[in-house]
Formats: structure tokens, C-alpha cells, sequence
């Protein structure tokens, strides 16, 4: 270990800043996380508010609240890692049930870098830091609302432990009733029809969400993880035991939770839908060449599309590249847009090559006209590894007029 790096933490044993900027040397020097730990057990138990948890192997800081409940939450994920399940395949689609603060979305993002996730947390004030934490995240996505076991309108029937144990009853008052959905509800809502990978932390709900063992949603899972609290609500572990039949499902205890992994799932998962324009975690590089300097030339807007302007006729055609890795995924899907007022049809087009070799994997064009939205579907062969994708526009026709030619690329992505 460096003496350096661990002198300078020393001057102030509670000095949170300086054991941050020292555990970004050595992120693996246990003592300096033990000590960072109860830095923030300090700060726990002596101030109200948001504090930050600034992780090395994390991108972005998180956040906890003084006096809460959150800490103990932190512990149960970043430290007994109790998420850290067997699988045989990288899951793509990942539902958090019972989502908290989201630093089990954050976790399962840096685990599984490709996935989708998508989050439900019924506590309003939970919500609020959940989306604070998460929404560096581009890949996880957040419903504030209750899962149960139909459409309902449900209210808190007490707490337990504070901030992470409140449970809910439809039976009561509904003057602060909130919403609860069924799980294939939220599945729908999240554009899925399964999930690869759900985590069930709902605090007793368990025992009404899990009655049917038949339910498609649990058992085309290739792994589902649940907190029971028979101490709460007696008859969770059976209900939940019932649905996963040990002749089908491999029974894991991680931490605080039941992992149940369906016997036989490997090839069963889907790729991950990857969003061509979405930045991995950080900054994604783009290559533009024979693009307007104007600023009707190339502009993002939507999180995941843009506007990339043709030249006019004659011209080489505007082209945007990127380099993405693939992991499986065989079929491009987009949007194609151009305004009433554009004056003639433009060309759009797709080229995917191997970074590596050059070789050409595949490629895609359609012509729109102006008021006209398309939405092709491409199927490719599987793309494997590093590939650089490159859209372009240019006029459909010899003499077509570029004014106005606002051509809008809708979400480009890989499934």
C-alpha cells in the first residue's frame, strides 16, 4: 500500500473528501473502505439531508439521506453484494420491483452495462432520491407507483425500519392511495413482453404479487431474486416457494434474498436493445463528415435521435459514425422523418462495418418524402464485438432542393 496516499487520509480521520480522493489510488485498500464506511455512519447519525457516496469504481456520486435507512440499504447491496447471483448469460431487460433509492439499479447497471432497467418505487420521497441516483443512468428507467397483483389503488398499511419498510393494503383509506399495477402492466408499460432478470424487494407484497405459480411473467425469468418478510406478513417464503419448483429453479441464498434460476436458461436471453446515439455511462464519440456547420447541420434532441441536414444536390451525402460493441443483436429498427415544408424527398441510409477488419455487415436505404414518417425494420446477422455504424442523408433526386430538409433520424437502434 501507498504510505503516501494513506498519510494524507490520516490528517483527519473524518475528513470525507480526503479518504475519497485517496481510495481513488487504491481502490482496493479494504482499511480505507472501512474507514470511509463509518465516515458516512458519522455522517448518518449526526446530520439531516442529502450526503454523497463517492464510490472509484462508480462513475457517478450517490446519494443517501441523514438518519434514514439508506445506509443500511447501501450495505446490503454494494457490500454484501447480495445481487451477486450465478447466471449463465448477462441478463438484457432487468425489472426492480421495490427499486428504494436505486443503488440496486445503479449496481445492477455496472454488473450488466448492456441491459435496460427499469424501476418501480411506490414511496414518493424514495422517488425522488431514486431518480437523483439513476439518472446518469440512461439505461435505467423509473416508474413512481406500486406492484401488486391487479390494477389497484393501494395505501401504506404501516412501516417497519423506517424509509424501506413500508407496506401497502388495497383495502385501505384511498384518500392517499397510490397507484399499483399488476406486473404485466409494468412490463407493457416498459415496452417489454418479459424481463430476463427481476429483483422483488415489496416488503409483504410478495405474498399477494407471487399467488399464481403458473403466472408467465416469473417463470420465463431466467432469474428472479425476492426479500420475504414472513416476520410481517406470515406465508411469503411458501407462497413464493410454490412458484419455483426445485425440479425448474436452482435455489441460491445471497445476503437477505432467495435467488431462483430456471434450470436449463442459458440461450434463452435476449441482446440487449442497444440505442445507437445513447452514451454508454459517459461521453460516446461521434464522427461527422461532410455535415453543415450550421446548426441545422447534426443537433440531438430526445435523449436518442437527430436531425442530420442532407446537402444539397451533387454534394457527398451527411454522414454521422459511431463505434458501438454488439453483443448478439440482429435487427435495426428506426424512425425517418422530414417536415411538410422540405421541398423535396431525401435519402436515408445505414452502414455497419467491422472496426477491426473494415469488412461491410450490412446496410439499409429509404427514401422519404416531404410530411412522410417511416419506420423500417433491417434484419442483419448477428453483430458480434466492435462495429462502426454510419447513417447518412442526401437528396433522393438530382435536383432536389435542400431548404428545409430536416431530415430526423428517430431513435436508431439494435435489437
Amino acid at each position: 500500500m501507498d504510505e503516501q496516499h494513506l498519510a494524507w487520509a490520516e490528517d483527519d480521520p473524518h475528513d470525507k473528501f480526503a479518504l475519497e480522493n485517496a481510495l481513488r489510488r487504491e481502490p482496493d485498500n479494504v482499511e480505507l473502505r472501512t474507514r470511509y464506511r463509518a465516515v458516512l455512519e458519522r455522517i448518518n447519525r449526526t446530520a439531516l439531508g442529502v450526503s454523497t457516496i463517492v464510490l472509484p469504481e462508480l462513475p457517478y456520486p450517490l446519494y443517501f439521506r441523514g438518519g434514514s435507512s439508506d445506509l443500511a440499504n447501501f450495505d446490503q447491496i454494494f457490500g454484501l453484494g447480495e445481487l451477486s447471483v450465478p447466471l449463465r448469460h448477462p441478463p438484457a431487460r432487468v425489472l426492480d420491483l421495490g427499486a428504494y433509492v436505486g443503488y440496486a439499479a445503479v449496481y445492477m447497471a455496472r454488473m450488466f452495462p448492456a441491459a435496460e432497467v427499469f424501476c418501480v418505487e411506490p414511496s414518493a420521497a424514495n422517488f425522488n432520491l431514486l431518480t437523483l441516483n439513476t439518472s446518469p443512468y440512461p439505461r435505467i428507467r423509473r416508474l413512481n407507483g406500486a406492484v401488486w397483483s391487479r390494477t389497484a389503488a393501494v395505501s401504506v398499511a404501516g412501516h417497519e425500519l423506517g424509509d424501506w419498510g413500508a407496506h401497502f393494503s388495497a383495502d385501505g383509506d384511498t384518500g392517499a392511495a397510490i397507484q399499483g399495477w399488476a406486473v404485466d402492466d409494468i412490463l407493457a408499460m416498459a415496452g417489454w413482453d418479459r424481463a430476463d432478470f427481476i429483483k422483488c424487494d415489496v416488503e409483504g407484497a410478495e405474498r399477494e404479487l407471487f399467488t399464481d405459480p403458473a403466472a408467465a411473467w416469473h417463470q420465463t425469468a431466467s432469474c428472479v431474486t425476492v426479500e420475504t418478510h414472513d416476520a410481517w406478513v406470515p406465508g411469503c417464503l411458501a407462497t413464493v416457494e410454490r412458484c419455483f419448483p426445485e425440479d425448474r429453479f436452482e435455489r441460491v441464498w445471497s445476503g437477505e434474498v432467495w435467488a431462483f434460476i430456471r434450470r436449463g436458461a442459458g440461450g434463452t436471453a435476449l441482446p440487449p436493445r442497444l440505442m445507437l446515439l445513447e452514451p454508454p455511462h459517459a461521453r460516446l464519440p461521434i464522427e461527422l463528415s461532410d455535415v453543415s456547420d450550421g446548426i441545422w447541420g447534426f443537433m440531438m434532441f430526445d435523449g436518442h435521435s437527430c436531425q442530420l441536414h442532407p446537402n444539397g444536390a451533387g454534394a457527398a451525402p451527411a454522414t454521422l459514425a459511431v463505434l458501438r460493441n454488439f453483443a448478439g443483436q440482429r435487427c435495426f429498427k428506426a424512425g425517418l422523418a422530414l417536415p411538410p415544408k422540405a421541398r423535396a424527398p431525401v435519402r436515408f441510409s445505414l452502414d455497419v462495418f467491422d472496426a477491426a477488419d473494415g469488412r461491410h455487415l450490412g446496410a439499409g436505404g429509404w427514401v422519404v418524402a416531404p410530411g412522410e414518417r417511416a419506420e423500417p425494420t433491417l434484419r442483419l446477422a448477428p453483430l458480434h464485438g466492435r462495429c462502426r455504424v454510419r447513417l447518412r442523408t442526401e437528396m433522393a433526386q438530382p435536383d432536389g432542393d435542400s431548404f428545409h430538409a430536416w431530415a430526423h433520424w428517430l431513435a436508431p437502434q439494435f435489437m
